[in-house]
């Protein structure tokens, strides 16, 4: 379900989106980091995306991140962009459901690199 908020301006409901959504599954992996993405702490955690966009991506875990986290994320070579890294932070998470050993993630890159350069393969 998507959320949408009233528009001052028209008075009209728009969606709280800023960017398409791209429903793709690709591997993950995410480590925790500082702001210029030098790897900090323990945590290493292979994960999947549910969706990403220009903006940021929704992925599953098993494990929680440790909250206030930077993440340092990073493709392989199966994603539109090839070993594509960068910098995320977390929006949202809550566990799911059907499957209470997962958590889905709420994340948005916090790098300009990673908004530009999937923002040029979206709009493609």
């Amino acid at each position: 379900m998507e959320n949408h908020i009233i528009d001052t301006q028209t008075n009209k409901q728009t969606s709280r989106r800023r960017f398409v959504r791209i429903p793709q599954k690709h591997k993950i992996l995410i480590q925790t980091c500082d702001s210029i993405g030098t790897i900090i702490g323990h945590f290493t955690q292979q994960a999947v995306t549910l969706d990403y966009s220009q903006g940021g991506m929704r992925i599953l875990i098993d494990r929680e991140i440790p909250s206030d986290s930077l993440l340092r994320f990073d493709f392989g070579n199966d994603f539109v962009v090839p070993q594509l890294q960068g910098i995320a932070e977390i929006c949202w998470h809550k566990q799911v459901k059907d499957t209470p050993q997962s958590i889905e993630v709420g994340l948005a890159f916090k790098d300009h690199f990673s908004q530009a350069v999937l923002a040029i393969q979206i709009d493609h």
